[in-house]
């Protein structure tokens, strides 16, 4: 059985053991028969994510790898993939080559809309089980696009009853509750417990939320 996870540094588990990252708590959780993918990349934005996902999705297909399950945390909006003119890919974002100029509101949660509409008709079509959840909130503009009726919210972690899925990022709760470790606002260990058991409750897996 196939779990593949994908996201940025807050799925990576930015300075964390990986025990402690809340993939491999949930793997831990689920079954030891399932195999852990995780492609999440510090500083990847939501373009990288759905690429990547694709790609290594399709691979897995073509394996008769089909995941069993897909949990994709979607990062900030103004992340963006770069491709020099010798061919090397760089993440833009806040950090790392800014330089190379970041997204601007409102294209910039319209793109990430429709990054997640691809991703869910794809794992739709392929009849993959998937979960989604925001770590970074996205403009509340993107409710007035057409795509934003065809997103199924049903399949988004709301993550202690937000009724603002999309616009409502898990990191201001994060930083609300003083529960990262750094200014950047990644989880700590235990708040990675509560990302793992908050998606064990959407899977209707009883589990206690910490």
């Amino acid at each position: 059985m196939i779990l593949y996870v994908n996201g940025c540094s807050h799925t990576e588990g930015h300075h964390l053991e990986k025990k402690h990252i809340w993939s491999n708590k949930l793997k831990e959780t689920l079954s030891d028969s399932y195999e852990l993918i995780n492609d999440a990349m510090c500083g990847a934005g939501n373009d990288h994510i759905l690429h990547q996902s694709l790609e290594s999705i399709s691979k897995l297909i073509n394996k008769n790898k089909k995941p069993d399950l897909v949990v994709i945390q979607w990062s900030s909006p103004y992340r963006r993939l770069h491709c020099t003119i010798d061919g090397i890919e760089k993440f833009i974002n806040s950090d790392d080559n800014s330089e190379y100029g970041l997204k601007f509101e409102p294209m910039a949660s319209k793109q990430t809309l429709h990054y997640i509409y691809i991703l869910q008709e794809f794992l739709k079509n392929k009849n993959i089980k998937y979960l989604f959840f925001n770590y970074f909130g996205l403009e509340t503009d993107i409710m007035k696009l057409e795509i934003f009726n065809q997103i199924n919210l049903k399949n988004f972690i709301t993550f202690d009853h937000n009724a603002n899925i999309l616009s409502n990022g898990l990191i201001d709760l994060m930083k609300e509750k003083k529960l990262t470790f750094d200014e950047s606002g990644h989880p700590n260990k235990d708040r990675h417990s509560y990302i793992c058991d908050s998606i064990l409750s959407k899977l209707n897996i009883s589990k206690e939320i910490i």
